[in-house]
């Protein structure tokens, strides 16, 4: 396939490809990942846009992939309360992932948010581009708020990132071995959630 030209919109910076990248430092600064399933049920996408407008409201950021499902209904939830999204990418920016959100990525960076993807222009995604992605949404972020997650799921390697770089992890429900172990605090609501936060 041939390169898309990104133009003077999408930068190289410190590592991270960047579409968006003047308003990266401020988005950042107060970012919450929300993270689910892509086959989300409609009361699980429901939970999510609700925690993302209570975030949202309150001046936080949001960041989530643009995957069906909780991550979707994350970056939808936020632009109708006229807040600012991050959206990370596990491709190059040239392409939204999955193609079918071009449209919301599109808004994402003409609306004040930003792209971020480690990887390059015409870079596919992967199954450890994915595993990478999520990551890095933990890194950018300064807590993250599990709504669902099932085994060997992007939004359980997007929790285990996070514990792993001591970042606050809320889930709803609780995951039962997160729990266990004290590493998730259990949150039913979002005014909980900005409680913690």
């Amino acid at each position: 396939m041939a390169s898309r030209p990104l133009g003077s919109r999408a930068r190289l910076l410190l590592g991270l490809w960047v579409r968006g990248y003047e308003h990266l430092p401020d988005l950042i600064a107060s970012t919450v990942v929300v993270a689910g399933n892509r086959a989300a049920s409609a009361q699980v996408t429901d939970r999510a846009r609700a925690f993302a407008g209570a975030d949202t409201e309150t001046g936080h950021a949001v960041a989530a992939t643009l995957a069906y499902g909780v991550d979707a209904a994350v970056h939808q939830a936020a632009e109708l309360m006229r807040g600012r999204t991050l959206a990370v990418l596990p491709r190059g920016l040239d392409r939204a992932y999955p193609h079918t959100h071009a449209p919301l990525l599109h808004s994402i960076t003409h609306n004040g948010g930003a792209s971020v993807s480690l990887f390059r222009p015409c870079t596919e995604a992967s199954g450890a581009r994915l595993q990478a992605t999520a990551g890095l949404l933990a890194a950018l972020s300064h807590a993250v708020i599990l709504i669902e997650a099932m085994a060997r799921t992007e939004a359980l390697r997007t929790a285990e990132a996070a514990i792993a770089l001591n970042r606050t992890l809320l889930a709803l429900p609780a995951d039962g071995s997160l729990r266990s172990e004290g590493l998730a605090l259990p949150c039913p609501d979002p005014a909980r959630a900005l409680e913690l936060l």
